[in-house]
């Protein structure tokens, strides 16, 4: 699937910078990224526009506010990577976007009872809670690190951060996060996008 793909290509980017790999080869893992996630993220607005369909049918608490926040949130996702493919911005601001998204999945599951079983709905929840502790990396990177994430255009190449405790710290919850949201979210998409497809074809 899309969404483990781009995290297998993030975090072999990762381990490979890391370890003093190529850089030539990290920065096509970072890119291959990028192109797996807006794909995922593209593939996810019918997702939400399905799910929408099905419990406003089943007079569930979903309405046109809360379909509208995760299209948004997938949307600015998808610009956001964009620009940071292109070089526009930092690579990472596409992480507010997605911790939104997180806030939705948490909401949804509460209000889609009917329609998504209770494990989907904690998996959600769990994917959720990862989704919005990596969003904190761009705002708190820019606020105890570095502000240079903000700038418009992106410094190229892009500088290392200090090697201080705040960056340390910021940096393990980014990891937590994206091990417990990013890699988690593919499967619950996948998971509630079959769900979907079932119910309406029934």
């Amino acid at each position: 699937m899309l969404g483990f793909f781009a995290y297998t290509a993030l975090m072999t980017g990762v381990f490979s910078r890391l370890s003093g790999g190529e850089e030539r080869f990290w920065t096509l893992l970072f890119r291959s990224h990028d192109v797996g996630a807006i794909l995922q993220a593209l593939l996810m607005i019918p997702v939400v526009l399905t799910l929408h369909h099905i419990a406003t049918h089943n007079s569930t608490g979903v309405g046109r506010a809360t379909v509208t926040a995760g299209i948004v949130a997938l949307s600015l996702m998808i610009l956001l990577m964009l620009l940071g493919f292109a070089g526009v911005i930092a690579d990472t601001i596409y992480m507010v976007p997605q911790g939104v998204l997180g806030v939705w999945l948490i909401v949804v599951g509460r209000l889609v009872p009917g329609v998504v079983p209770r494990g989907l709905r904690w998996l959600g929840f769990v994917s959720g809670i990862g989704l919005v502790l990596v969003a904190t990396f761009p705002i708190a990177y820019a606020v105890l690190v570095d502000p240079v994430i903000l700038r418009i255009p992106v410094p190229q190449p892009f500088p290392d951060g200090p090697d201080s405790p705040a960056n340390g710290i910021i940096h393990l919850v980014l990891m937590l996060g994206s091990f417990v949201g990013v890699l988690t979210f593919p499967l619950w998409s996948a998971l509630v996008g079959r769900r979907l497809l079932r119910a309406r074809s029934s």
